[in-house]
């Protein structure tokens, strides 16, 4: 089955000699360049701390099968990436885990494996009780083969090694001594520099001459060192293609950022920063520099071990009672979730008076408990929509220098907005606030400051620590008001530099894929979501995933101002026939999940008309607030035994207190998607669990709607649901350990301790409890959508990237027809009914 991952290129013959190095070659066939493009299509971008958004990290892997997939990285990584049998076994004695489940999952998976074994739910029962450990077999490089015979730790010393490199290269502004090298392409840089590099010399005797002969082209360097390693091995291209697969996993958070670039280049159709650094080549270049060292310093026994490690095979044998296992916990919770849609829409009756208020909410799993509280409380209409409201645009922060993406990082933006204000004094303060923080931070970060800061601030911090601890102080700066002391001093986005026509199809575009293009009530909220904490490089996680780890209020900004635009109203009546009353005003404002708090941002525009309601529903919604904060508290550790004010004050100091380190718990425990109309779910208790994205299919005529969710909402579900997935079940490999460990390297990203690979997940903190149970249950996501089975085929077949996610079982797909309720499973380009 290998020959599914690897290519199978064959008699493209390339010879590489060089004035410092030849090697013999026996006629060896085979193509470098295309074997490193076949494996560069499996990386998974990352991104920064600043827009540290959830990515699915098997996403190259997408039209390959789930289970092909998690089997062959636990071959790569040697360790596991389905949930232990211990963990079925809680969930069977919790009941969610039945036989009638295993039952079920028997009948829908075994056509997808297409294997002979033949075994009952009996036998799986068996396995949950035995809570036995399955062996990996093992796929080495040459490091870790050294390492096994010799026992020595050279791989982690590889890894800290690069690691090191990497960081001073990519490094934004956190080290004062800058890289010398850092304006050449990154393999460049690394072997100017690495040749003096006494530290790695001084453990493997040699390595300098080593690398001083190699190539400075990091292409010729891979030619020559595959090779090398070919002709000397007798591997064949599917074994190197491996090989160099492999090395990807020894530093995969760098690999992945590293990837980003690439990424970013393709998106946006300029590959300018791309050739600057060089890209995915490059790094493969550096790890394979230091591995192939170790190809002189093992013996024939430990080549062999080697060489037969790369010839694998995947083996279903391996994993089957564990996949059929999660699937039958999801079957579970499809059936409780079918459950509360059936009982919503008894539930729900038609009301037909005019809301009080229309709010649209971000999907973000935490709006569910919102939504929820703030329609019990009167008629007001909540709506869920991608939480960057459908404007795509890079926003710059008055004072700041740099813009930030706004909007999925699977999209471009269309345009930069920037933040403006009346008052030249208000832009002085934040130029001179934001000028002022770059100086403390060079004086607190020099090598000739760094005692004196200590000896100056010291005792200043110590007490604004003290302050923070006891007066629940917060001692970060609030960049969205800072420098902003009085009302007249208002700051707002620039839409002039955007023309009528692209206002006008921003403000449909939007309107129309959130199904609000009739019935405006006077008062229409979009409410975007964000997160308070405090001492927390890994913020941006809690934020808004739509808005690429932000807070979504610039974008609710945005489009409230659009609407709120005569021109634009005029525009979008004459040409798309959407007529916004006279008497609609759209406002604008921020959810605090840590906090279930409200913040409306441009109230001001509320006239005299509107300012009665107004007071009304933000008065009424303090009610909703405290219910969803109550919900939140219980699953919260050392919340449940608080009185009411005691409650109150705990949450909002988890938000300010520098030293908590679960402040919420963000989307741990999604588990899916649901589209379709409110009343699907308006009476239902989901649980903070799932995503809701509103869809009217009478309102969808050509389908475009249905097309969007499910090439971009649905997408970045899936990577959110993936990431929690991969870093609850193999925390060591793909999360990011103990927060209170993390180091922030290069103002981009976090490393373990004093050296490691860049982390790549979640934290413990975001998906385990302080007993050490998981938080998070790991399940693929369902998506539940309220469409005609034949509508949704006409999509899937148009996109293969969607095609390829539910055809290879990394996600479900449920449809609800909209006219008889009947459900239905995708299941191997078909679909069956469900009881």
């Amino acid at each position: 089955m290998i020959q599914s991952i690897v290519s199978d290129n064959k008699n493209i013959d390339y010879k590489y000699s060089s004035k410092n190095n030849s090697v013999d070659s026996k006629a060896v066939t085979f193509d470098v360049k295309k074997n490193i493009e076949e494996i560069k299509k499996r990386i998974t971008p990352i991104w920064d701390l600043r827009d540290n958004v959830a990515v699915n990290p098997f996403f190259g892997f997408k039209d390959k099968s789930f289970l092909e997939t998690i089997t062959l990285y636990e071959s790569l990584l040697g360790s596991e990436l389905l949930p232990s049998y211990s963990f079925f076994n809680d969930l069977y004695k919790k009941n969610l885990l039945t036989e009638k489940d295993i039952d079920q999952a028997l009948t829908e998976c075994i056509l997808k494996v297409n294997n002979t074994f033949k075994f009952s739910a009996s036998d799986l029962k068996l396995r949950i009780d035995s809570s036995r450990k399955e062996n990996v077999s093992r796929i080495y490089s040459l490091c870790e083969v050294y390492d096994f015979y010799q026992k020595t730790n050279s791989t982690h010393e590889l890894k800290k090694t690069v690691s090191k490199w990497l960081s001073a290269y990519f490094d934004e502004g956190q080290s004062v001594w800058q890289l010398p090298t850092k304006n050449q392409r990154l393999f460049v840089a690394w072997k100017q520099l690495a040749i003096y590099d006494k530290i790695y010399e001084k453990s493997h005797k040699g390595f300098v001459d080593y690398l001083t002969d190699l190539p400075i082209d990091p292409i010729e360097t891979i030619q020559f060192l595959s090779q090398k390693l070919v002709s000397e091995l007798s591997l064949n291209e599917k074994q190197l293609q491996l090989y160099y697969l492999k090395l990807t996993t020894l530093l995969m958070g760098w690999t992945s950022y590293v990837h980003k670039y690439e990424f970013e280049a393709q998106r946006k159709g300029s590959d300018l920063d791309l050739l600057k650094i060089g890209g995915f080549v490059d790094i493969l270049a550096m790890v394979l520099s230091y591995d192939i060292f170790f190809l002189n310093k093992i013996n024939d026994e430990e080549k062999a071990k080697f060489r037969d490690s790369l010839n694998y095979e995947y083996n279903i044998e391996f994993n089957i009672y564990k996949y059929m296992l999660i699937n039958a916990s999801e079957i579970n919770l499809r059936n409780h979730i079918i459950k509360q849609i059936d009982q919503s829409k008894n539930l729900d009756k038609p009301n037909s008076l005019r809301p009080s208020a229309q709010m649209v909410f971000c999907i973000d799993v935490r709006s569910e408990v919102i939504r929820r509280h703030v329609e019990d409380i009167g008629n007001i209409q909540t709506l869920g929509f991608a939480g960057f409201f459908g404007v795509p645009i890079d926003y710059k922060v008055l004072g700041a220098t740099n813009s930030e993406q706004q909007c999925p990082v699977l999209l471009n933006p269309v345009c930069e907005v920037l933040e403006t204000t009346k008052s030249k004094s208000l832009l002085e303060k934040r130029l001179n606030i934001f000028n002022s923080m770059n100086l403390f931070k060079s004086f607190k970060s020099g090598i000739n400051s760094c005692f004196t800061f200590v000896e100056t601030l010291g005792w200043s911090y110590i007490f604004k620590l003290i302050r923070t601890n006891h007066s629940k102080q917060s001692i970060n700066i609030n960049f969205e008001s800072m420098g902003s002391n009085h009302k007249d001093e208002i700051i707002y986005p620039d839409l002039s530099t955007i023309s009528l026509d692209q206002k006008t199809k921003l403000a449909f575009g939007a309107l129309n894929n959130m199904g609000l293009t009739s019935n405006f009530n006077q008062l229409v909220f979009f409410i975007g979501h964000k997160s308070k904490t405090q001492n927390n490089p890994q913020s941006s996680v809690l934020d808004c995933g739509a808005c690429a780890g932000h807070s979504g209020l610039s974008n609710a900004r945005i489009l409230a101002g659009l609407l709120n635009d005569k021109e634009v109203r005029f525009s979008l009546h004459s040409k798309y026939e959407v007529n916004i009353p006279e008497d609609t005003c759209f406002v604008s404002g921020v959810h605090i999940t840590t906090t279930d708090e409200f913040e409306f941002d441009n109230y001001h525009l509320v006239n005299d008309f509107h300012i009665a309601k107004f007071i009304y529903v933000k008065e009424s919604l303090k009610l909703a607030q405290w219910n969803s904060k109550k919900e939140r508290s219980k699953k919260l550790n050392y919340c449940d035994h608080l009185t009411d004010f005691e409650l109150l004050e705990e949450i909002d100091f988890k938000s300010k207190n520098w030293s908590e380190v679960q402040p919420e718990w963000a989307l741990a425990n999604n588990a899916a998607f649901i589209a379709g109309r409110r009343n699907l779910t308006k009476k239902a208790n989901l649980q903070s669990r799932v995503f809701l994205h509103e869809y009217d299919f009478v309102k969808d005529k050509d389908l475009s709607i249905l097309e969007l969710i499910m090439t971009a909402p649905m997408i970045v579900a899936n990577w959110i649901n993936m990431q929690y997935y991969v870093s609850s079940v193999n925390p060591k490999d793909f999360g990011s350990d103990d927060k209170t460990l993390h180091n922030v390297v290069g103002q981009i990203g976090l490393i373990r301790g004093n050296g490691s690979d860049l982390l790549t997940g979640l934290s413990q903190q975001s998906l385990f409890k302080r007993d050490g149970q998981l938080m998070h249950q790991p399940v693929r996501l369902q998506v539940f959508i309220e469409a005609d089975p034949n509508n949704i085929d006409l999509i899937i077949n148009k996109h293969k990237m969607v095609k390829d996610l539910l055809d290879n079982d990394w996600l479900k797909l449920i449809s609800i027809n909209p006219i008889m309720g009947q459900k239905m499973l995708y299941n191997l380009n078909s679909w069956v009914p469900l009881n």
